[in-house]
């Protein structure tokens, strides 16, 4: 996601984390994070999301790493409140 994302880990996670290479692999790979269910669920839908949006700008023929700047330039130009409403529907 190329963004700092704050969130409750135990040491346990910590080590599995480690294990798995890193923390998305963690989260794609892992069977005890559930899509939706909690932190790392949440966090892990945003990952899903953003690797289908890559999948389709590729198949566009699209640059994917532009198609995502558009992307936060959209975001940009909402007013606050709006942009906070679109977001927690990622959180």
């Amino acid at each position: 996601l190329d963004k700092m994302i704050r969130f409750h880990v135990t040491a346990k996670a910590l080590k599995s984390i480690d294990k798995y290479g890193g923390l998305d692999n963690y989260l794609l790979l892992s069977q005890h994070v559930i899509v939706d269910e909690g932190e790392g669920g949440r966090v892990k839908r945003r990952i899903l999301e953003a690797q289908e949006r890559r999948e389709a700008a590729i198949a566009a023929g699209e640059d994917p790493d532009e198609a995502a700047k558009e992307e936060e330039e959209d975001l940009s130009e909402l007013s606050h409140p709006e942009r906070m409403k679109r977001l927690r529907r990622f959180a």
